[in-house]
């Protein structure tokens, strides 16, 4: 997501302390390796169930937290596409075979559509070096396409692009919003996600048996997980970094993501990755890479 908050361009830093690298880190290790919980919770949980019980708690704190100054209208379309359609369709794909460590991957492909939707929305041409990134990103996705086999369905894989979509149309709403503090956004953000996914949840789903202490244990902890740990301390030591640092120190560190999240998904599910599957991720991450790093020459 993409994340701002109010501060004095004067107040950044421009080299990163050793302990905030670790955090920067750590918060690239929380949300890579909130892949294998999703796919731990879904074992017991239905994935828009999941996804309106992961924002039903993430949105309490919307009762501490003030409400961000931007227009209902805004922050309730922002909720509903970033965060209940993005989810909701990552949640349906993984539900349907997609494997956590090849989502984690396939997510990233929000960065160049991103891109894309600036330039037809807000007329913001990319640069050169990231039209070329763009390119490398789409013939990865390509290359991934092709590669899929019975373990991943073109289902899952649509899915995958339809979160990323998603998330690349919240990522123009939230910048419509301007500087606003990012914890209050995504905590109220996460109050208008919980409708639309309990609904499809109620029309759509089966009610999901009561699992035993174990699986009770597991489903608990995925919620937890990707509540508490993710959405509150993944974007609040986010936008902490932000606020003491600029974009572009800080913003790098979320390509560490698709690579922890495709090694903790091997180490953990024992996920595997043939040799084309391989190259077309590490296509679609260096393209990822280079749009990041390209928006700074023309």
């Amino acid at each position: 997501m993409t994340t701002t908050v109010a501060t004095s361009p004067s107040l950044h830093a421009t080299r990163p302390t050793p302990a905030h690298l670790l955090l920067a880190t750590m918060i690239a290790f929380i949300w890579g390796t909130n892949f294998v919980a999703i796919r731990w919770g879904l074992d017991y949980l239905p994935p828009f169930l999941f996804v309106a019980l992961r924002f039903s708690v993430a949105a309490l704190a919307c009762l501490v937290l003030p409400r961000p100054n931007v227009s209902w209208r805004l922050m309730i379309a922002a909720g509903v596409v970033m965060l209940g359609g993005q989810f909701g369709f990552m949640f349906l794909a993984i539900h349907h075979g997609m494997p956590p460590g090849l989502a984690s991957v396939l997510i990233q492909a929000q960065v160049p559509i991103t891109i894309l939707l600036a330039a037809l929305l807000q007329r913001e041409l990319p640069t050169s070096a990231q039209f070329g990134a763009m390119l490398l990103a789409v013939v990865g996705l390509v290359l991934i396409a092709l590669d899929l086999n019975a373990d991943v369905s073109l289902l899952a894989f649509f899915l995958m692009m339809g979160a990323a979509i998603c998330w690349a149309s919240g990522n123009q709403m939230v910048r419509a919003m301007g500087q606003v503090n990012a914890v209050a956004l995504i905590s109220w953000m996460s109050l208008f996600a919980v409708p639309p996914t309990l609904l499809l949840s109620l029309l759509f789903e089966d009610l999901p048996v009561i699992p035993e202490t174990h699986g009770l244990a597991v489903a608990g902890f995925a919620i937890f997980y990707n509540a508490v740990i993710s959405t509150w301390g993944g974007y609040g030591a986010w936008a902490w970094l932000l606020a003491r640092y600029k974009a572009a120190t800080v913003a790098p560190f979320a390509l560490l993501v698709p690579v922890i999240g495709a090694s903790t998904s091997a180490l953990l599910l024992g996920e595997t990755f043939d040799t084309a599957r391989l190259a077309g991720m590490a296509l679609l991450v260096l393209g990822v890479a280079g749009s990041v790093f390209g928006a700074r020459r023309r």
